[in-house]
């Protein structure tokens, strides 16, 4: 039994968030599809998790973290970006949480694609002074700036 407004993301949202979602499964099944309930988290949800349908779509949770950043994730990933309680890291599609491809690092795939494209599209992420931002990732670190 839950209270009536459990449905609401104040209630069933934050404690999932909180707390995980393990002890749900005595209810709701192991798989989360409804068990003895016959209620699951797909009827709302892409999963367990409460991310919305679309938001394994890279340009919908693409935009999220470029907004506002990945300190919301986490909770349920881990402060490391790789599961958490959610079992899902951002490695298994990223080179960590910041989003590029894995061989984004590797031979000049990014190098070519800032010499193509300029930079602009680095600074939500990586600062205006391409020094970090949330990214914590600077130009500094590998290269004289921003330039090769």
């Amino acid at each position: 039994g839950h209270t009536s407004n459990w449905a609401s993301a104040s209630q069933h949202g934050a404690r999932v968030f909180n707390e995980g979602y393990g002890d749900c499964a005595g209810c709701h099944g192991a798989d989360y599809l409804g068990g003895v309930t016959n209620t699951n988290c797909y009827q709302c949800h892409n999963g367990a998790g409460g991310h919305p349908y679309d938001y394994a779509d890279g340009d919908v949770h693409g935009a999220a973290i470029i907004a506002s950043g990945p300190d919301g994730c986490t909770n349920c990933h881990g402060t490391d970006f790789r599961g958490g309680w959610a079992e899902v890291s951002c490695w298994r599609c990223h080179d960590g949480p910041g989003g590029h491809e894995s061989n984004w690092r590797g031979g000049s795939h990014h190098g070519n694609y800032v010499e193509q494209a300029g930079t602009a599209s680095c600074r939500p992420c990586h600062g205006e002074d391409l020094r970090g931002g949330w990214s914590d990732v600077s130009c500094w670190q590998c290269h004289n700036g921003p330039d090769p």
